[in-house]
């Protein structure tokens, strides 16, 4: 599925030994120039638009998150058990066999093994729903929506917010205390949920994010990952949150601000005040999209 990160290009990654605030500052100039602005020039009404009605719904964010805490400093209980259930999302559509071979595989090797791993299928076909249902493990729940999400014709518009149907609909119905969402053509390392988690309730944060390997062109690799959050900076399923963090869904209309959905989403958290931390670790492996490959 999308991916924010997937915009990202080989110069953005050449400022990782500069301050963070500088990789911030370019990142987000060149991200406006790259892809908002021809957007703002073509619809302005509808940018502003969206921009305003993002700004109320701040504060309705921020209030369910004093919500969800209720009288304690996190959106979950210190006094889980011990090895909570995690839920390892992965949304699909017309992947064929890659959905199981990438991401449903490396989530069936976690060395964390109390998961929920469920697929939801964005209506896609029988080559992938047979694909998916082929993977005999207990932990997998495979639900497939009767209709496709309702996304922009424009194919670059339509790559921002791709998959947010069956993403909100996983939030609605995971069962894990703990979500960590993996696209379908990318994979989790093994101990991915372990060390996120590990590193969530050392620190006490609702939200963590990683690095990832990032395949830049075709068979070439780059890191990708930083403090603090960024545009650019983070991808898709590097992160894992609390399932106490739901009621801040996927926005089927951030292509409006020019924004891929995963990046307004944690930018959201963000202005609510979700506890965030980072990991400079690498837990992820992001493949080259496919149109971009030759």
């Amino acid at each position: 599925m999308t991916s924010e990160s997937a915009k990202s290009r080989p110069f953005e990654l050449r400022y990782d030994a500069q301050p963070s605030f500088v990789r911030r500052a370019v990142h987000n100039s060149r991200f406006f120039l790259h892809h908002r602005w021809p957007y703002v020039r073509k619809a302005p009404g509808q940018y502003l638009g969206e921009v305003l009605r993002s700004r109320l719904g701040t504060d309705d964010e921020r209030r369910l998150l004093t919500q969800a805490r209720g009288d304690g400093d996190v959106c979950w209980a210190a006094t889980d058990e011990a090895e909570p259930l995690v839920t390892v999302r992965i949304a699909t559509y017309n992947r064929g066999p890659l959905v199981a071979e990438r991401a449903i595989a490396s989530a069936v090797r976690q060395t964390y093994e109390r998961l929920e791993i469920l697929v939801i299928g964005d209506h896609c076909d029988e080559a992938t729903e047979r694909s998916v249902r082929s993977v005999k493990d207990p932990r997998l729940r495979f639900i497939n929506m009767a209709e496709r999400g309702i996304y922009p014709t424009d194919p670059l518009l339509r790559w921002m917010v791709a998959g947010v149907a069956p993403m909100n609909a996983a939030l609605a119905i995971a069962q894990g205390a703990w979500i960590a969402p993996c696209d379908d053509d990318d994979e989790i390392t093994d101990d991915h949920v372990e060390v996120l988690l590990g590193e969530a309730r050392r620190r006490r944060l609702e939200f963590v994010w990683s690095k990832a390997t990032m395949e830049v062109e075709a068979n070439s690799w780059a890191e990708v990952g930083w403090w603090p959050l960024a545009c650019g900076d983070i991808t898709h399923g590097s992160v894992l949150h609390a399932a106490g963090l739901r009621f801040l869904r996927y926005n089927e209309n951030s292509w409006k601000l020019a924004e891929p959905g995963d990046w307004n989403r944690w930018r959201r958290m963000q202005s609510a005040g979700v506890k965030m931390g980072f990991l400079d670790r690498v837990t992820y492996r992001h493949y080259l999209e496919t149109y971009r490959r030759s």
